[in-house]
Parts: C-alpha cells; sequence; structure tokens
C-alpha cells in the first residue's frame, strides 16, 4: 500500500471511528451537511423499515456462516449435514434460536407487514415500554431492549444508530450491522445527492458499509451483505441515485481489509471494557455452519445475477463464482 492509499485508508477509518465513538452525545457531524441531517433522517427511517420488513420472504429465520476473503474454500465452510431426524429437531431448533439471539436476529412485528418476523416474541416485552424505560434497560445492556430500541419508529434516530453500535460490541452482527450498513449508505446517497459526485465523504460511507458487510461475512453472518446488495438493486432499479459498485476503485476498496481491522480492534477494546471475550475467540455453534448453506442459496435466488457482478466484493477478495456442491443443492 503506498504512502497516498495509506493516507486515505487512515481518512476512512477516522470516519468509521467517529460514528462508532458516537454513542453518548449523539452530536452530528461538524460539515456542511449537519444541517440537512433532519430530512436526512426521514429518509433513513423509510429505508431502514422497507430494508427490514420487504426482505422478510428471504430471511426465513435462516442463521448464517462465514465466506471471509481469508479462510474462503469449499472445504471449509461446505459444511452441510443431514437434515436432523425427528428426534433432534427439537434440539436444532433450540441451537438455532440460540443462534439468532447470539447475532441479534430478531425483528420487531410489523403492524403494516404481511410477513411474521421470526423470534418477535422475544421483544414483545419491550415494544410497548415508555421510551426512558426502554433507554434504561439498553444502559445495562439488556440485549432485546437494544434491539427494541433500534427498530422502534418513535426513537429518535441518535438513540437507534447508538443502539446499532451498542450491540456490535455485545457481538451482534444480523440487525445491528443491517441499520449500520442502512446508515452509511442512506448517508453516502444523500450527500451525492447534494454534490452530484463521489466526493471523500461519500466514499468514506461506501468503504464503512462494505466493511460491515466483510466483518459480518467473517463472523458468520451474511445478514449484512443481504443489506448492502439491497442497495445496489434499488440503483438498478432507479430508486437509489448513487452507484455504490462504482464509487470506489480497485485500490479503494482494498482498504476495506484495513478498515475491518481496524473496526475489530476497537470492538475488542471496547469488549475487553466489559469483560467480554475477543472477537477472535469466540465460538461459532455448529448450527451456524450448518445453516449458511441455506442462507447463501436465499440470498442467490434473489441477488444472483448481482453478487456474481460485485466488483467490490471481487476486490475484497471474496469469491462468490464456485457456488460449491452443497449450496447448488439447496439452490
Amino acid at each position: 500500500m503506498d504512502r497516498k492509499l495509506l493516507i486515505a485508508a487512515i481518512g476512512i477509518v477516522a470516519v468509521l471511528f467517529y460514528y462508532l465513538l458516537d454513542v453518548s452525545s449523539g452530536a452530528e457531524p461538524n460539515t456542511k451537511y449537519a444541517n440537512k441531517r433532519a430530512g436526512e433522517e426521514t429518509v433513513h427511517q423509510l429505508s431502514l423499515q422497507e430494508e427490514s420488513h420487504s426482505t422478510q420472504t428471504i430471511l426465513q429465520s435462516e442463521p448464517h456462516v462465514s465466506l471471509s476473503p481469508e479462510s474462503h474454500s469449499a472445504s471449509r465452510w461446505c459444511s452441510i449435514e443431514a437434515e436432523p431426524e425427528h428426534s433432534e429437531s427439537v434440539i436444532v431448533e433450540k441451537e438455532s434460536l440460540e443462534w439468532d439471539i447470539e447475532r441479534g436476529d430478531i425483528l420487531l412485528a410489523a403492524e403494516d407487514s404481511v410477513f411474521e418476523s421470526p423470534n418477535a416474541n422475544l421483544l414483545a416485552p419491550y415494544a410497548e415500554l415508555d421510551l426512558q424505560d426502554l433507554i434504561a434497560h439498553a444502559k445495562n445492556d439488556d440485549l432485546f431492549a437494544l434491539l427494541t430500541l433500534m427498530q422502534r419508529r418513535d426513537v429518535p434516530m441518535k438513540h437507534r444508530n447508538n443502539a446499532a453500535r451498542h450491540l456490535t460490541v455485545m457481538g451482534n452482527t444480523s440487525t445491528a450491522l443491517s441499520h449500520l450498513i442502512v446508515t452509511e449508505l442512506t448517508r453516502a446517497n444523500h450527500i451525492f445527492e447534494i454534490e452530484g459526485q463521489v466526493n471523500e465523504q461519500v466514499k468514506a460511507h461506501v468503504v464503512n458499509s462494505l466493511t460491515y458487510v466483510s466483518y459480518g461475512l467473517e463472523q458468520l453472518d451474511v445478514t449484512a451483505l443481504r443489506s448492502y446488495l439491497y442497495f445496489v438493486r434499488r440503483h438498478e432499479n432507479g430508486s437509489y441515485a448513487l452507484d455504490v459498485e462504482a464509487a470506489l476503485s480497485q485500490k479503494e476498496v482494498e482498504t476495506v481489509k484495513f478498515a475491518k481491522a481496524q473496526f475489530k480492534k476497537y470492538l475488542n477494546k471496547k469488549r475487553e471494557e466489559k469483560y467480554l471475550s475477543t472477537i477472535e475467540e469466540k465460538a461459532f455453534p455448529k448450527v451456524a455452519k450448518r445453516q449458511f448453506e441455506k442462507s447463501l442459496a436465499l440470498e442467490y435466488r434473489t441477488f444472483g445475477s448481482l453478487i456474481l457482478g460485485s466488483k467490490n466484493l471481487k476486490n475484497m477478495g471474496f469469491d462468490f463464482e464456485n457456488l460449491p456442491d452443497c449450496a447448488k443443492r439447496l439452490f
């Protein structure tokens, strides 16, 4: 990495850390875009609600597994096993629920959606709580309170964003990372529409979103990937102005690896303050590996051409072109 590229990467990571460190004050970035954030937050709320619930047909409560560039190979991740016997189904269901909870794959029930939200009953006790009571529970590291706070429509956006960041520190990689990607790409699009060009701030937001995608895959979760592809598809159908696939050069995409390393370093520091194990020490349950092939097959059904045509994923080191036999059987 040459000196100019390293400086650019450090600048991008600095922007990433700014948003992560802003976990209590709710302060806005000190830029010329700050006075336009009210409209941006309205757009973001609509985007997050649409992204969360319009994809229920492909969520189907399916847990996911890793496809990181450092470890990707058919023999490594293609670990599908035969479907469990009926006598084992209760155990598998319990393990799946525990994995969903661990990575925060729980959505609030949507009143205006015809789709059911898997495990929404876990958040039901928090759904009608007074906002201040909900915030109090969230400050005590109550994961269900944090998940509810992040998703409730009556919660100010700064609290929702803070909850998402808090959840990533606690180990969540599903709904929280999805929220953060929606935040980054909504802001990137907002700036792009104002400026009419891809400037450095737009690039920083896109790199941040790809950092979350890469980290999510590494942590055995494809939810962040799904959220990113949702925006790629929106650009193709004309409802999202910014072409995130064309926003960065190959070298700029390659800085995601550096940004992810810094992001994990930050998370480990915060986890140490809470007496939690490091990200690297995390053990993945057997059910996660079993379920990934199902999730990948679902993503191919919905986003197959976008996955195969993504230069950003390819430049980050992810190879989705050769779908392993185990996923082909499900696809």
